[in-house]
């Protein structure tokens, strides 16, 4: 089986039917390459969980941030919900800075930090009023 891979020097694709590990010349520069290991490829049972590398806190912190604001129509203790969600929010905001594609879309993250400050808003003038 042929394994396919760049070169590192001029970005050419080389296809080699060698063993990991033996040195081939590039085609395009001449540059010797040490043939790398196959990908593994992982089945459906032993891929990664989506949970697993965080992708969904996105979600999380937005239902967190929703139900609080929705249950303010019963309580204005839900808003403790909604702040739970904000700073769940807040939390991935910060984190995905450096790591975007880990914890999952960016826009859902804001959602759920502005709806946590709004059930928050709302709960302080529930009160006061």
């Amino acid at each position: 089986m042929a394994t396919t891979f760049e070169c590192p020097g001029c970005g050419e694709t080389v296809s080699v039917e060698g063993p990991a590990g033996e040195v081939v010349p590039c085609p395009r520069c001449g540059r010797d390459i040490a043939v790398p290991p196959a990908p593994v490829v992982l089945d459906y049972a032993g891929a990664p969980s989506r949970w697993a590398n965080h992708e969904g806190l996105a979600d999380v912190a937005f239902i967190i941030s929703f139900v609080g604001l929705v249950g303010l129509v019963v309580t204005e203790f839900a808003a403790i919900v909604g702040l739970i969600g904000a700073g769940l929010g807040t939390y991935v905001l910060v984190k995905s800075r450096r790591r975007p594609n880990r914890y999952g879309q960016r826009h859902w993250v804001v959602a759920a930090v502005y709806l946590g400050g709004v059930s928050v808003f709302v709960a302080i003038a529930m009160l006061i009023i």
